[in-house]
């Protein structure tokens, strides 16, 4: 499992969105309003099963199209972060944004973790 290998400390060591949503609040994330694209905000989305188990994530492009990585395919690219929602990714539990870099802005807190942000469907 991922969060054997990489986890930053105080999370708890768990498949739940919960704890993913916990690391990426670690990294500077807050909730979101919103899914639409916002000039200087980066944000992700996490998915998540009908049992809260964390199966996937995307994160939005410059452009405002949202992108991830399908096992070990290609990444994806998408308009919307419904087309991917369904039995294997399950739905769009939380949206996430932080201030891009170069804003002038605080970007992280705490340990960067830049594979957490990654699919979750084989887990």
């Amino acid at each position: 499992m991922f969060y054997d290998e990489a986890w930053p400390p105080g999370v708890p060591r768990s498949r739940h969105v919960d704890a993913y949503q916990r690391v990426f609040e670690l990294l500077g994330y807050a909730v979101s309003g919103d899914e639409s694209h916002e000039d200087g905000v980066e944000k992700v989305a996490l998915y998540a099963d009908a049992n809260g188990h964390c199966k996937h994530a995307a994160r939005q492009l410059k452009t405002g199209h949202w992108t991830s990585k399908l096992g070990n395919g290609k990444d994806i690219r998408e308009n919307t972060l419904s087309a991917l929602e369904g039995t294997a990714y399950g739905t769009v539990h939380v949206v996430l944004e932080r201030p891009a870099p170069g804003t002038g802005e605080v970007v992280t807190q705490g340990p960067a973790r830049s594979r957490i942000c990654g699919s979750f469907a084989n887990r």
